[in-house]
């Protein structure tokens, strides 16, 4: 199989790859310029249908939208392991907590301490 036609075969909205977070889920969003910036606002506009549902980011670029959708952090808690200037913003607002590590050491936290399922969401690509 090419690889166009594997890609295309993986491509899907962006409302579809979120699609599949369910309450009480924890979200692993990509870091620095990996973040997931079209994926961020389509998943904020779900909060009616979630609650408690964990983001956990780094260097976010600009503003996350899920915290910002969720001010009382009942649907989304954003919490962030190395802030951007828009993430320190929303941590002095009250809408990011600060996870605490050297970040040298955030692969060996997630191998150590992450205890959720694989999300398939990685082997899916959005169109845009």
């Amino acid at each position: 199989m090419s690889y166009m036609k594997e890609y295309d075969k993986k491509l899907v909205s962006a409302e579809e790859a979120v699609g599949i977070v369910k309450s009480g889920d924890w979200v692993d969003y990509g870091h620095f310029s990996c973040a997931p910036t079209y994926l961020d606002p389509v998943l904020a506009m779900m909060g009616d249908e979630l609650k408690d549902v964990k983001v956990r980011a780094a260097t976010y670029p600009g503003l996350a939208a899920v915290a910002q959708a969720d001010p009382t952090r009942e649907k989304f808690c954003y919490n962030n392991w190395h802030f951007s200037g828009g993430d320190r913003m929303l941590h002095d607002k009250g809408l990011c907590n600060y996870i605490p590590l050297l970040y040298h050491e955030g692969v060996s936290y997630m191998e150590r301490f992450n205890t959720t399922q694989q999300c398939p969401v990685r082997d899916l690509h959005i169109s845009v």
